[in-house]
């Protein structure tokens, strides 16, 4: 038959209590940590792929801002050359006007000031025939209407001269 040796016995139950003892003090702990270990690393990586989708919903929204940004910033340019333009015309305007009306004035200007010279010269040629009548009908003789022609001649060079200044 078959003999049951203590020894084996023994040595079966201490086997049994050292699974079991190295189960709950080794294995159970070890398991533990393992277990959170591997929560750990399921959290960083859930916590990445958040991280990852607001940064992507953050970058649509920096395109968007930046695209409405540019759109304002045409919009102003626009409207800053459109005004830029409606000044510029009103100056030049201005300016014509301004222009125009200097030049009408000196126009006026000279005109008044070559009626005054015409009034002039007009005064002094009727006073020069009126002195070269009034020789003429007090000196009789040819040689006194030689003198008098020639003076008459002189004085009307003079008037001429002012005239042509």
């Amino acid at each position: 038959m078959l003999e049951v040796n203590y020894n084996l016995i023994f040595t079966v139950i201490n086997l049994l209590v050292l699974f079991i003892g190295l189960r709950f003090t080794l294995f159970k702990p070890v398991q533990k940590i393992l277990k959170q270990r591997q929560e750990m690393v399921e959290q960083s990586l859930a916590d990445a792929e958040k991280a990852k989708a607001n940064a992507e919903a953050l970058e649509r929204a920096r395109l968007e801002e930046q695209q409405h940004v540019a759109i304002e910033r045409a919009k102003t340019l626009a409207t800053a050359q459109q005004r830029a333009t409606e000044e510029y015309e009103r100056i030049l305007s201005d300016a014509q006007e301004k222009a125009d009306s200097i030049v009408k004035e000196a126009e006026q200007d000279a005109q008044q000031e070559r009626d005054a010279i015409l009034r002039q010269a007009q005064t002094e040629l009727t006073e020069l025939v009126l002195d070269t009548a009034a020789k003429a009908v007090a000196g009789a003789g040819s040689e006194g209407d030689s003198a008098l022609y020639d003076q008459f001649l002189q004085k009307a060079g003079e008037l001429d001269g002012a005239e042509n200044r």
